[in-house]
């Protein structure tokens, strides 16, 4: 766990990941990618896009639950429950990462990054943490 605040990935200019386990970036992906665009259509984007260049493919949400736009969800993806968002939105369901993964989401956040952690309910576990900046919407 130690190693978390070292091990980021940076997937572009507009997102970076840190990955709980050494080889877990593909899954925090792939789940992020799946939840984002319930939050917001550009978050969403960026994901996606970072997913195909990591030649990651998204799955299917079944259900989400406790959805605030840009702040997180509660999902069900393939028959295991996640939450996927911002500290604050994660307090408010009553889900708390670990100390050593909110200091990860702080340097995320120090290094210009918003910080969205995965975190699968069914396993009790964090996925990773997700930063993402922002990148001007250019599909109007």
């Amino acid at each position: 766990m130690n190693d978390l605040l070292h091990d980021v990935w940076k997937v572009s200019a507009t997102i970076a990941l840190v990955p709980v386990e050494k080889h877990g970036g593909p899954e925090l992906l792939r789940v992020a990618a799946t939840i984002a665009p319930s939050l917001s259509p550009l978050l969403g984007r960026q994901l996606a896009e970072a997913a195909r260049q990591a030649g990651v493919i998204p799955a299917t949400v079944k259900e989400l639950d406790q959805l605030r736009e840009d702040a997180g969800a509660l999902a069900i993806i393939e028959g295991q429950a996640f939450a996927f968002g911002r500290l604050s939105f994660l307090r408010g369901v009553e889900v708390a990462p670990h100390q050593a993964e909110v200091l990860a989401g702080e340097r995320l956040e120090q290094a210009g990054f918003a910080a969205y952690y995965v975190i699968s309910l069914t396993h009790f576990h964090c996925l990773g943490i997700v930063g993402v900046r922002l990148a001007p919407d250019t599909a109007s």
